[in-house]
């Protein structure tokens, strides 16, 4: 024996001895818990993160949805206006028609003599325009008229909107007072001639 019982030996080794058999016991009972608990703890995480992996698959779709920064927007849309305007002025260029040339040389050298009261007699049943009609400014008015082929020459035609002389002979309503005038280019876009009335044979 390596220790000697003394009278107070027994009782405390009796309550010892107890003691750890109860330790022991206790121990052993929670041992099933500790196991439970040791199961469930990765499970629960392997749950959260399957939960979140598929959060993160849900919002993927809307994260690829393309999205267009506004300055994006205006910039096409910018760009579309400008292909418009551009479209537009081509067609307003076909549309548009040259300016009418050598002017002032054909109502001088043709115009004046036969289209006014000029007195020569050999022009006396032409066409005649009122006196102090601007007809330089009519002419240039027509430039944007429609025009009309008439052999190797060009006719605009159109209402002056008052009356500017009266018409000559061989036209239409010849005799009477019009506001239409016809103007004549050729195929250069020199005037030729102009006078009160509707196309007719250039005199």
């Amino acid at each position: 024996m390596l220790f000697k019982s003394t009278p107070h030996s027994g009782p405390v080794s009796s309550l010892f001895l107890k003691m750890s058999a109860f330790m022991l016991i206790f121990l052993l009972s929670l041992a099933p818990v500790l196991t439970v608990l040791a199961e469930e703890l990765p499970q629960e995480s392997e749950t959260s993160i399957s939960e979140n992996h598929s959060e993160s698959e849900t919002l993927t779709p809307q994260e690829e949805i393309p999205v267009v920064e506004e300055s994006e927007q205006e910039d096409v849309s910018q760009e579309e206006n400008n292909e418009i305007e551009e479209d537009n002025i081509a067609d307003g260029a076909k549309l548009l028609n040259p300016g009418i040339q050598n002017v002032d040389s054909a109502i001088n050298s043709h115009i004046i003599p036969r289209h006014t009261d000029s007195g020569i007699m050999r022009y006396s049943e032409r066409s005649k325009f009122d006196s102090g009609v601007d007809v330089k400014s009519l002419i240039n008015q027509s430039t944007q008229m429609p025009m009309t082929r008439s052999g190797s020459n060009f006719l605009r035609t159109f209402d002056t909107g008052k009356d500017i002389g009266v018409v000559g002979k061989g036209l239409e309503n010849a005799g009477s007072r019009t506001s239409i005038m016809t103007v004549v280019t050729d195929k250069i876009n020199n005037l030729i001639t102009a006078y009160p009335g509707g196309p007719g044979k250039i005199k």
